[in-house]
């Protein structure tokens, strides 16, 4: 039997405000959760695990010498 699963490549750019692949720009911040959360918007399951992309961005802080 032949084996259907293939290898996918993602280039991404996860610069300091966005994350950027070739087809789209979200917010950067991902936080992951065990259990499916309440708000499935932008969710993704890999492994058992859920992720919501777009969650909790890190805001920039200048450090000053």
């Amino acid at each position: 039997m032949k084996n259907s699963y293939s290898t996918i490549v993602i280039g991404v750019d996860h610069g300091y405000q966005n994350i950027k692949t070739a087809h789209a720009i979200f917010k950067s911040g991902v936080t992951a959760y065990d259990k499916e959360p309440t708000f499935t918007h932008n969710l993704l399951v890999y492994e058992g695990r859920n992720f919501i992309i777009g969650d909790e961005h890190k805001e920039f802080a200048a450090i000053l010498n």
